[in-house]
């Protein structure tokens, strides 16, 4: 991955995968990449053996299953979609990540000896209040970059789950 690009931390790609299931419903992986690719605003970019490993990984825990079909340019692919536990993995996962996402803005917004920036409290609130939905500007360590823009994706699609759920 390029210097601008973000380093995925660990176990965020399985998430990533089970929620882009529940909102797009069963897809194959090169679709899957893609649509990740695309939610992130290219910030995340998926070559075909890190997408097909997580989803050997996800589908050896049971939380997807996968069936031969033919892709939109009728060509025979396997498709993944997400099974009951997974669903339940997913949902265990996004509260952790929100729990952690609260504690890090908490955190990060703490002032330091002279006090937080202006311009830094100002960003956090911005983030926190949702008006903002690339973290990857904030001015912040790289690993805080990573952190906020995982969380950010994954507060935006968990509320489209639940929009179309609605």
């Amino acid at each position: 991955m390029g210097e601008n690009k973000l380093d995925l931390l660990q176990g965020t790609l399985d998430l990533m995968v089970l929620q882009t299931l529940v909102v797009l419903g069963a897809q194959h992986g090169y679709g899957i990449a893609r649509r990740i690719e695309q939610v992130s605003g290219d910030e995340v970019l998926l070559n075909q053996g890190t997408i097909y490993a997580s989803l050997v990984r996800l589908q050896q825990r049971g939380w997807i299953a996968a069936a031969w079909g033919t892709s939109g340019n009728n060509r025979k692919a396997k498709f993944y979609s997400i099974t009951q536990s997974g669903r339940e993995q997913l949902a265990k996962d996004a509260a952790h990540w929100q729990r952690l996402s609260d504690v890090m803005g908490r955190v990060l917004a703490m002032p330091g000896e002279g006090g937080a920036s202006k311009t830094k409290l100002k960003l956090i609130s911005k983030w926190r209040s949702k008006k903002i939905s690339a973290a990857a500007s904030l001015p912040w360590k790289p690993a805080a970059r990573r952190w906020c823009a995982l969380a950010a994706w994954t507060w935006r699609n968990t509320n489209i789950a639940k929009r179309e759920d609605s």
